[in-house]
């Protein structure tokens, strides 16, 4: 989804004016993104930011825990005996995998978030919920995140916006148009169409990691924002953060 989203900013290149771009660039942007190919999408696939592992069936499942957790992959190949890929494995699953069996864990599960022994892997980044979803998702290419907090007027958050988001475009390029409303009223469409939680999902310093998880699982959420009683924001935890948390590393 972060390739969709870069390629899709790409097609515009004057974000400038407060208004709806006129209806040329536009079509031409449409037709651009209906004959679009995955190499025009993934046009430097083996750079550094786009670096890939894979195991081998005959690797353990705590391999490739340790490899989604210390390394900036999002995912990783299963390869059969002819090299060929067999399987996915991806962070989501292994925080599902956690949630069934989180009384494994022991007390670790009660460890206080504002306890956590991890750096963060993401820095948190914010956006005002006025800014037009095109902006936010270039802001996403910016900064190399799949995700923004988005925060009101006087700081608070209040929702959040991610490369999965872009589903609200679908497939159908006649409805561009949407890239220019704002991120609220992006958002809003995007929970209409699409099984989103209604309601944002957060934790607040003395919540335990048993809690993170639960909501990072059953909401299917790849972040969790940390935010003070008044929600103004502290920090993001992002799926590999557990991962990491769970081995101490």
């Amino acid at each position: 989804m972060y390739d969709l989203v870069e390629y899709v900013t790409t097609l515009f290149s004057d974000l400038s004016t407060t208004r709806l771009i006129d209806l040329e660039k536009m079509l031409v942007s449409e037709r651009k993104f209906l004959h679009g190919t995955v190499k025009d999408v993934i046009r430097s696939p083996f750079t550094r930011s786009k670096s890939h592992r894979t195991l081998q069936t005959g690797f353990s499942l705590f391999t490739a825990w340790e490899v989604l957790s210390l390394t900036r992959t999002n995912r990783i190949a299963v390869l059969g005996a002819n090299d060929d890929v067999v399987d996915i494995i991806t962070p989501s699953m292994l925080i599902d995998f956690l949630w069934q069996n989180i009384e494994k864990i022991g007390d670790v599960a009660d460890r206080k978030v504002k306890e956590f022994l991890i750096e963060p892997t993401e820095e948190l980044e914010t956006i005002p919920s006025s800014t037009k979803a095109i902006v936010a998702f270039r802001e996403m290419v910016r900064y190399e995140k799949t995700g923004l907090g988005v925060v009101d007027e006087a700081g608070k958050l209040i929702d959040n916006i991610s490369a999965r988001d872009l589903r609200g475009i679908h497939t159908d390029a006649n409805v561009f148009w949407r890239l220019w409303s704002t991120v609220t009223e992006f958002k809003k469409r995007e929970k209409t169409e699409h099984e989103l939680p209604q309601h944002l999902v957060h934790v607040h310093p003395d919540d335990t990691l048993y809690t993170v998880v639960e909501k990072m699982a059953t909401e299917h959420i790849h972040r969790v924002y940390v935010v003070k009683h008044d929600r103004v924001p502290l920090r993001v935890i992002v799926q590999t953060d557990i991962l990491r948390e769970i081995i101490g590393k």
